[in-house]
């Protein structure tokens, strides 16, 4: 017979970086994929309640400190079509944002979420065959992508 592990969807699995809002020690790597629908807001939640196993109840985004909310799904659906997307959250337990964040802090205006401009990636070499070949192939892509 044929096997079951056919892709289904057109969406591909995005990466994203769960790190504790207070202990940024800590961390785990979840792909998924991100969709503009309420349970995908839900389901963030559920993983990193899983993963961490706290209450999770708010997220931020780790390089500007904006809260991911239901309403910034399709944003951040819209930029995990793109093949360098990496997106890295805070999980809190309801506390603020913990941290430098590179934005302005939001002063009662419009929230709204902003990716860099030139999308950053960071690489994890503790998973699977170790660092060697991972920074090797990082360091050559750092080299020819500026």
């Amino acid at each position: 017979g044929r096997g079951g592990g056919k892709r289904t969807g057109k969406h591909s699995r995005s990466t994203v970086h769960l790190r504790l809002n207070t202990n940024r020690t800590e961390h785990r790597l979840v792909q998924l994929d991100l969709n503009d629908s309420p349970e995908c807001y839900a389901e963030l939640l559920r993983i990193a309640s899983n993963k961490f196993r706290v209450k999770a109840t708010r997220l931020f985004h780790l390089n500007t400190g904006e809260e991911i909310t239901p309403d910034s799904m399709p944003s951040l659906q819209q930029a995990s079509r793109n093949r360098s997307f990496s997106l890295g959250l805070a999980v809190s337990k309801g506390e603020d944002f913990v941290g430098d964040s590179t934005s302005k802090k939001n002063s009662g205006g419009d929230c709204h979420l902003e990716t860099p401009s030139s999308p950053t990636m960071e690489i994890d070499g503790s998973i699977l065959e170790g660092g060697g070949q991972v920074l090797r192939q990082s360091v050559g892509l750092a080299a020819l992508l500026g």
